[in-house]
């Protein structure tokens, strides 16, 4: 089986036979002095003196990613200088919180006007790709559904709102999220930065749950993803952003967490006070129900915080 091997150091796949204990994994990995070898989510740690241990009674299984805390090298290495995998202590200017042995933390996504989509993309596709494959998706579903998402939910006619969404300067919100947690089967938590609410979307009920969940953030105008890392500052992609229903009672605890530090941070607008400039016409606008007015009275739906 391939096993992706990372480290403060390098980065590497190792080819291990199915049946390899630890003391094998230790002399493929090639470290002089391993501290300590975690794997999984929740995080796993190995116990370094257990040689004899098989992988496979570990669950440790092909594909696998190991973060390895050690100093690289052969056994007989004059190499002294030791380069450790995690933070002793992450940088106090960072927003996260400590959840066992990991960090929930954000991953901010452009100001693109596509927030909400690239936040869907990183969280449940573990990617960012182009977000007008995700609006597609949206105006697709709503026509194939339009007993559920009608005109008097939309707004708007059916036409009209899936050529709109389909704009590139088109924000996404609720109908859009609770049309991804359908689309993909998974519970989308979505908590308020400015008051701690939390609007929860659930799949189709019909369909076999698989009981999985992801968390994004909304700061008035725009989406950021909350993701899992084994330290700070460490490669997105060793983020966990998908979770087991198990976890997600802590999960969600310690997301509030971190939006309170988000919220101590004034990290949100206030759309009830701030002011927003039409993108079409110029007209200046406080607060949000004066600019969602003035889009279904004109039919202008970009616009820029002012």
């Amino acid at each position: 089986m391939k096993l992706k091997v990372r480290s403060a150091s390098e980065n590497k796949v190792i080819d291990i036979e199915d049946d390899s204990d630890i003391s094998k994994l230790k002399d493929l990995i090639g470290f002089k002095n391993i501290e300590s070898i975690k794997f999984g989510y929740p995080i796993k740690t190995i116990k370094i003196d257990s040689d004899g241990q098989l992988l496979a009674d570990l669950g440790i299984k092909s594909g696998e990613t190991l973060i390895i805390n050690g100093k690289s090298g052969v056994a007989n290495s004059t190499e002294s200088k030791p380069e450790p995998i995690m933070n002793s202590k992450p940088s106090e200017s960072e927003p996260y919180v400590k959840y066992g042995d990991q960090y929930l933390t954000i991953r901010v996504m452009k100001d693109d006007n596509s927030c909400l989509f690239n936040s869907i993309s990183y969280n449940i596709l573990k990617t960012l790709q182009d977000p007008y494959e995700l609006r597609d998706l949206i105006a697709s579903y709503i026509k194939n559904n339009s007993l559920e998402y009608n005109e008097a939910i939309l707004g708007r006619g059916i036409e009209e709102y899936c050529a709109w969404i389909k704009q590139e300067n088109s924000w996404g919100g609720a109908i859009e999220i609770s049309i991804f947690a359908k689309y993909f089967n998974i519970t989308i938590h979505s908590i308020d930065v400015q008051t701690g609410r939390i609007d929860s979307f659930e799949p189709n009920s019909s369909e076999s749950n698989p009981g999985k969940f992801c968390v994004i953030i909304y700061s008035g105008i725009h989406y950021d993803s909350i993701a899992a890392t084994p330290y700070l500052n460490a490669p997105n992609d060793l983020d966990t952003t998908v979770f087991d229903a198990s976890s997600e009672t802590d999960i969600l605890a310690e997301s509030k967490k971190l939006v309170d530090k988000l919220r101590a941070q004034h990290y949100y607008t206030d759309t009830s006070e701030f002011k927003v400039k039409c993108g079409i016409c110029g007209e200046t606008f406080k607060g949000e129900k004066s600019a969602v007015n003035h889009a279904n009275a004109t039919g202008h739906y970009q616009f820029d915080e002012k």
